[in-house]
């Protein structure tokens, strides 16, 4: 079984890290506190700084920032598929738990490729080719798999809530990053103005963005704590039962010492 073999505090410093260049990205695509981009993609700038922002840009594909938000969900997606190699004989259903844990790692190494290549913001351009009725546009992806996602996010909330029940940490940062993730749904459908919220696409994007990077460091961490608590668990139970097989040897062995002596 693969197992983190980082102390309390280097998992802490790399989070720490990773907050600290979540916070970076939030404050380079904040509209409040940073102008806008002095050039288009493609076309050069002799400012560095505009460089810098270009790469940091969020909502744009090809860039750094982007690159950075599916490596944390490869991270998320990663976490979730070693979790599912842990041994869950103390659950009723260890194997359907497995199972569990390798379908949200394969769900989050979708969505790390999805991230890259927009397959989503596709989808109702391809639709649209095959002689579909469907709307265009920012977000109109959103109400178009509605009914796949509702169902994604009650069947997350359903196995998370089940499986860490007995984990508040977890449990509590799990349910906080699926929250900041509808959060970010809703920012990005309100774009087709079906919401009745109205607001600049550079503060939509923002808001967006700014919240599925939080709620996939918060999975991350999530599933960080979960997993060393279940690796200190089964080093626990395995050194028990080294121990009871060694106090069995010691029996046996003198019994027989015992036996001996009366011959």
């Amino acid at each position: 079984m693969l197992q983190i073999r980082l102390t309390e505090r280097q998992l802490r410093n790399l989070f720490i890290l990773i907050v600290g260049i979540n916070l970076l990205l939030i404050v380079m695509n904040c509209p409040f506190l940073v102008s806008q981009l002095s050039f288009e993609r493609g076309i050069q700038s002799d400012s560095l700084i505009d460089f810098i922002k270009f790469e940091l840009d969020l909502q744009r594909e090809g860039v750094v920032a982007t690159w950075y938000s599916s490596m944390l969900l490869f991270l998320a997606g990663s976490l979730a598929w070693m979790i599912s190699k842990i041994e869950f004989s103390i659950y009723r259903f260890p194997r359907l738990i497995k199972f569990g844990w390798l379908a949200a790692g394969v769900f989050f190494f979708a969505i790390s490729a999805d991230e890259i290549g927009q397959i989503h913001e596709n989808i109702p351009s391809y639709l649209k080719s095959k002689g579909l009725d469907v709307s265009l546009g920012p977000g109109a992806w959103v109400p178009m798999l509605l009914p796949l996602i509702v169902a994604l996010i009650v069947g997350m909330i359903f196995f998370f809530s089940v499986m860490l029940a007995r984990e508040k940490k977890p449990l509590i940062l799990t349910l906080a990053a699926i929250a900041c993730w509808v959060l970010a749904l809703l920012a990005e459908w309100s774009e087709t103005n079906s919401l009745g919220i109205s607001m600049s696409k550079d503060v939509e994007g923002f808001i967006e963005e700014s919240l599925e990077i939080t709620g996939t460091t918060l999975f991350c961490y999530s599933f960080v704590s979960f997993l060393q608590t279940r690796q200190r668990a089964q080093q626990s139970i395995q050194g028990e039962g080294k121990h009871e097989t060694t106090d069995s040897r010691v029996v046996v062995a003198g019994g027989a010492a015992t036996g001996r002596k009366r011959k």
